[in-house]
Order: structure tokens, then sequence, then C-alpha cells
């Protein structure tokens, strides 16, 4: 019986200095055999015939395995063929902390001579939600959530060098980069080509008549930690009305500046209609789309349009992709499609339009759950899940991939979509990045449905090539690791979101 792991939460292409590229793949484990819950973080490299680099078999590397809970993990390339990770550490009892280890090309752990991770942040606040980013000279910006003893929430932040000193507040404390009565949350953060990084994140009032009101608001700050926007002493409102915004992405766009989209509902109630709006903000932090005074409306058809995902376009513009849960008469009809649209740097619609948007995948299925990755070539990669409800494998959930060209364009099988895994398991939560060839890598998670091997959840990749190739194992998915690790009650740890140098889903996984 095999007995093995969690998901990927962290799949980047490294660059290895003197030797050919590798992906590198950070995930969660769990051991079934603790008597307390206890979850660790591992790392492999594979090279891009899917054979593994560090070792054969199981030859992960401990990226961190102390008594705490380690999760959450988002990781960026170290620019010398490793990669610097970033993550939650939870005692399981309210207290959270960042911590980050950076790992050499040979997968050894570098920071505290590989003995512990170093601490980002560990105040008397519940840091969570980290964020990363490379600052451009071997080390990383990490911006994440603080929650006080009495709710409130704010967003900090932290500067490391490539040897993992804490640059920012003398390494005595995290900075802080969204500070209000406001409660701030969910960050996202995209380099801003200077050092720095665009930093994106909801704010939600805490009191008042305008109280449960979510909106998007956003900083830039600089590589010494100084907040760039606003002079310092608020954040820019992005996406405000008197709706509620809420599940930011953000691409930067090149210029220092960033695009950010949303999801916009006028309910709090998750079963609420939703729609897809879209802002872009300069290097100076303006509103650059509408005379900044509304966003540009992506997505708002007959269905309900939720979790956006988006990447550049290479020209200043950004895809979007998302989910459309098909109503009728108010109330879902069990089918998802995939829609998408690509706005120009001017934010000018490019393909279809809001109300008739260009279909990447529908019918009578359920398709969702998407993670992009550009193509490099003004279009980009697109992998979801499409999950099975009826017959013999009702409950199943299997992967499929498509290209959109800059055109919007299905260009692989003749527009239908590419399976890339669809065996007995549930296959689910893809994260992207690119090869370095032209095409792309996926990690995912594989989980038993059966048997002895119910519940045990295996993380497994898959290369496809610029023409839509299956090319490891004979078109199927390699497994990474193999041990003793195992996890009996899976969660989605999504970071982010799919980018050939980041965490997965940018891919910064984030989640």
């Amino acid at each position: 019986m095999r007995e093995v792991w969690i998901w990927a939460t962290s799949l980047l292409l490294a660059p290895l200095a003197q030797a050919a590229p590798g992906a590198i793949v950070v995930w969660e484990m769990q051991d079934p055999r603790a008597a307390t819950a206890t979850v660790d973080l591992a790392a492999h490299c594979l090279e891009l015939d899917g054979k593994p680099r560090w070792g054969t078999g199981d030859g992960a590397r401990m990226v961190a395995n102390s008594d705490w809970l380690e999760r959450q993990a988002v990781s960026v390339s170290d620019g010398a063929g490793g990669c610097i990770v970033v993550f939650e550490m939870s005692d399981g009892k309210g207290d959270d902390a960042i911590a980050a280890q950076r790992l050499a090309a040979d997968g050894k752990p570098l920071w505290n001579r590989g003995e512990s991770s170093v601490l980002v942040a560990n105040s008397r606040w519940r840091e969570s939600r980290p964020q990363v980013v490379s600052d451009g000279a071997g080390g990383v910006l990490v911006l994440f959530q603080c929650e006080s003893e009495d709710g409130d929430q704010d967003i900090r932040g932290q500067r490391l060098n490539a040897d993992g000193e804490l640059l920012w507040e003398e390494g005595k404390a995290s900075t802080e980069v969204a500070y209000s009565k406001m409660l701030e949350r969910n960050p996202r953060a995209v380099p801003d080509g200077a050092g720095g990084a665009v930093v994106v994140f909801e704010y939600e009032a805490a009191e008042g008549e305008h109280a449960g009101d979510t909106e998007i608001a956003a900083q830039r700050v600089s590589g010494d930690g100084k907040l760039l926007w606003e002079d310092g002493k608020r954040a820019v409102a992005v996406c405000s009305s008197n709706w509620i915004e809420r599940e930011p992405v953000v691409v930067a766009d090149g210029q220092g500046g960033a695009t950010v989209v949303c999801e916009v509902s006028q309910l709090a109630d998750p079963k609420a209609d939703r729609v897809i709006v879209a802002q872009r903000l300069t290097a100076d932090g303006e509103l650059a789309w509408e005379g900044g005074r509304m966003s540009v409306a992506v997505a708002d058809s007959a269905a309900s349009e939720r979790r956006p995902r988006a990447v550049g376009d290479g020209a200043g513009g950004v895809i979007i992709v998302y989910d459309a849960v098909q109503t009728r008469n108010g109330a879902a009809t069990g089918e998802v499609d995939l829609g998408a649209a690509r706005l120009s740097a001017a934010g000018k619609m490019l393909w279809g339009s809001a109300r008739e948007p260009l279909q990447v995948v529908a019918g009578s299925t359920i398709d969702r759950s998407a993670e992009l990755l550009s193509d490099g070539r003004g279009g980009c990669f697109v992998a979801w899940e499409r999950a099975v409800n009826s017959g013999a494998r009702a409950g199943d959930s299997d992967l499929y991939v498509q290209r959109l060209s800059s055109a919007g364009k299905l260009t692989w099988s003749a527009g239908k979509p590419v399976l890339v895994a669809g065996s007995a398991n549930l296959e689910r939560r893809p994260k992207l990045c690119s090869d370095g060839a032209g095409g792309l890598l996926l990690a995912f998670e594989s989980e038993g449905r059966s048997g002895a091997a119910k519940g045990d959840s295996q993380v497994a990749a898959q290369r496809v090539d610029a023409t839509g190739k299956l090319l490891w194992g004979q078109g199927q998915p390699v497994l990474i690791g193999q041990g003793a690790w195992r996890d009996q009650r899976p969660q989605p740890l999504l970071s982010g979101g799919g980018s050939g140098a980041g965490g997965l889903g940018g891919i910064r996984i984030s989640l």
C-alpha cells in the first residue's frame, strides 16, 4: 500500500547554475503515525524529463519539520538554481508566525546552517497568509496579514537578503504596510521592478453604517521598506463601491504599476450573484482606467462569475479566466463553465464582451478552479478541474489543459480540452510553471477514492509541450516522493495564483 502526503503548494522553474533547468516542487506533509497533528514542508527537484534530480525515489528534502505546523508555503527562485520558501508556522493553539528557508540547487537548506528556519515575524499578533516576491538581488520581500487579540487586521512586511538576514526595522520588527481602523487582510503582491512590491488587499469597515462593506486597496513599498503611495499615510482605494469587492488578483504591468482584478457582489452571501471587474494602477498609484471613476467590467453575464485568475499578456494588458456558474431563476443549475477576457494596457476589452465572454469550455459539465500561465507569446495556458457529476464515476475529478492564443483562439486538440490526469483518483488543484521551452509543467494532488488508498493524497506532476502533447510517463503523471507520510483530511492550500518564477498559483502557490 502506498502511503503518501498532501498537496503541492509551490512549483517553480529553477534556472540552475551550470546545469539544465529543473522543476522544484514544495509541498506539505502530514505524518499519520504522530500522536498529535504535525504538518511539515518538503521539496523535490525534477529534471525536465521527469526524473528526480535530488536522489531517486524518496529523494525529497525537508524544508521545515519542527514541532509547529508548517503550512501555506509560497516560494520564488533565488536566482542561483535554488529557491526561497516562506510559510506559516502555527502551534495549533492560535499562535501563528511567518518563517522562511532557502534551498540550494542541490536541495540543501542554507539558512541557520539548515538546522532551523528563519523567523520573519513572530509577534504577539497572529501572522498569516504570506506572500513573497523577489527583490532582484537574491533576497525577497515578504508581505503578510497580522491579527491582534482584539480582532484588528493589518498588512505588514519584511525583507530578507540572500543570507536570510532581516533588513527592515533593523530586523527587530516588521514594517507596517496597511494599518487603519479598517480590517486589512488577504494580501496579494507582485514585484515593482525596482526592488520593491505592489501589495493589494481587502479592507473592510469594522464599525459604523458601512460595517461589513469590503473593498480593494493597494500600496507600493520600496526595497528599503518605505511606503510610496499617498505619502505613506494611507492606501490607494482601487475598487470601491456600494457593493462587496473581494478576492483580489494582481498582475505586474512591467512599468512599476499593476492591474488588479476582483469579484464584486451585491451581498456578502456566498451564493449571491457575482461579477468580475478590473482596474490598473500606475507606478505613482494613480487609477488609469475609466478616468479613475470606476472599474472596467470584465464579466457581467447571466452567469455568476467568480474566482478570477490573471496573467500578463506581455504588452501591458492582462488575460483573465474565471468560473462562470450557470443559473436559472436565481438558482445554480449545477453547470460551471470557464470564461475568459483580455484587456489591453488601456483597459479595452480585446476578446468578446462582459455580457458575452469568450468561452474556454462550456457545456453540461462542471469545469472550475482554473490556473493560468503566460505562454510567452501574448496568450496563456489554462489548467482546470472537471468534476464528474453522474454515472459510475460520479464524484471524481480530472484535470484538463488548453492554450489560448493572443487572439483568444483555443489552439490545442482542435479547440477541445486536453486531458492531463484522468485516473480513478481525485485529481485536483493544478499549479503551473514554465518548462523554459515554450510549454508548461503542472503539479497537482491525486487522492485515492476507494479501498486501502481511500483518502491517501499524493503529489503528481506532468509536462506539456507547446503543442499540447504530454511528455512524461508515456502520458501518465509522475509521482513525486514515495514515503510513509500521508494526509488523512486534506485541505486546499492555495497561495496566490501561477507564474513561471513564483509560487503555484503564481505559482506562488500561496494558495
